[in-house]
């Protein structure tokens, strides 16, 4: 059972384009999620997964410049180009991370890769809980997303990496995490969506300095300033598993 971290990332963006490559104080975004993402046990293998078009060289060159291993794949077909990733490396389950979250909570990760070691026999573990916007993650098994392209060829689950397995209980198995309640906080969003999300995740970063952060710590943070975690309140998310 090979584990590997597939971070899906690209200088597109609707909202706020070049995120990935931003600062969050002396690092970019993306290297936050990196390092956040290494600390992460059991895992086989970190890959950057951006897309095939120009304007992506950026992130080519920097997971060069860094010795970190990239694929690139189509810029819309998010799903196959999880598959062709994972195969190109070996990875037999996926940990989908996306490279707009620099908070990613790797305490929850570490525990949700732990009952996946345990019980191999599923094909995608997820976040049960409405949470905090940005610290989530998938595990997913690559036979899974296979299955999904015998299944269906609509666009729609091509750009949502995993969105079909979670309405197909009947021929997937989902397990779900529960996140504990004292580390919920479904109000804040550590996601860098918009210009109003990347003023609260620096102010994190600014904060602490730390890719080690706690979660918690983020959490007493954002309780103790509302004026930070109310910078971005009202930003209306997107659908979730989107294409980055």
């Amino acid at each position: 059972m090979k584990i590997g971290v597939i971070i899906q990332a690209r200088m597109k963006s609707t909202r706020l384009p070049g995120k990935v490559l931003m600062n969050l104080n002396e690092k970019k975004v993306l290297e936050w999620v990196v390092e956040r993402c290494n600390k992460i046990n059991n895992i086989d293998g970190i890959v950057i997964a951006t897309s095939d078009q120009p304007e992506d060289d950026l992130i080519m060159e920097w997971c060069k410049n860094n010795n970190i291993n990239y694929f690139r794949g189509s810029e819309t077909n998010v799903l196959q180009r999880f598959i062709d990733c994972a195969e190109q490396y070996n990875f037999d389950y996926i940990v989908r991370v996306t490279s707009d979250c620099p908070f990613l909570d790797y305490e929850i990760a570490n525990e949700v890769v732990n009952l996946a070691l345990m019980d191999p026999n599923f094909d995608i573990w997820a976040i049960k809980e409405n949470w905090t916007r940005g610290l989530a993650i998938e595990i997913v098994k690559l036979n899974a997303l296979k299955k999904i392209v015998t299944f269906t060829d609509e666009e729609l689950y091509k750009e949502h990496v995993t969105l079909y397995l979670y309405g197909q209980k009947d021929k997937f198995i989902k397990k779900d995490y529960y996140v504990p309640i004292e580390r919920r906080f479904p109000q804040f969003r550590l996601t860098i969506d918009t210009l109003e999300d990347y003023k609260v995740c620096k102010s994190v970063a600014q904060k602490f300095d730390d890719v080690s952060v706690s979660c918690k710590e983020i959490f007493k943070y954002l309780v103790d300033n509302p004026k930070i975690s109310k910078i971005n309140s009202n930003i209306n998310q997107e659908i979730v598993s989107g294409n980055i």
